[in-house]
Formats: C-alpha cells, structure tokens, sequence
C-alpha cells in the first residue's frame, strides 16, 4: 500500500514538475486600456494567480488578429482558442 502511494505522490509530482502551463490566446476588437479589455486582462491575471501560473491569458487586443470574422475562422483552425465578440 506504501508502495502504492509513492507511485501516485511521484507521478503527481512528475506532472506539476514537467507539465507546461497553458496559454489561451483571446482575440478582441476592444482596444488597449479601455474598461472592456482591462476586465479581460484581470481576468488573465486572476487565472493565472488561481492556477499557479498554469493557465495563462494572452489578450490580442485592437483587432490585429482581424474582425470577428476573421476571428472565428482562426478559431476553427486553431491559430487561437477564444474571442470577445459583440452579439
């Protein structure tokens, strides 16, 4: 049974040791420093606080990935895994 719960405490262990952090890319047409994207970039950081710095949020703001179009379409190929868009 000891033998047992060494196994699992080490490839617990070996996960958080060797594990990379994760890295959401988040499009958005908000700009820099307005209100909408300074919401988004607390909530990265509270992530990233909350995790360990496992999850981490990278904001592409002022439409430099495209519009929402462009967004989606870079979504479906995997280029990025989020965006804040308007409905």
């Amino acid at each position: 049974m000891k033998i047992f719960r060494n196994i699992l405490t080490l490839l617990f262990l070996s996960n958080i040791i060797f594990a990379r952090p994760i890295v959401i890319k988040l499009a958005t047409v908000a700009p820099e420093g307005t209100e909408y994207y300074n919401l988004l970039f607390e909530m990265g950081q509270r992530w990233q606080q909350e995790t360990a710095g496992q999850v981490q949020l990278r904001i592409y703001p002022n439409g430099v990935v495209g519009g929402e179009r462009d967004t989606i379409r870079k979504m479906r190929v995997g280029q990025i895994q989020a965006s804040a868009m308007s409905s």
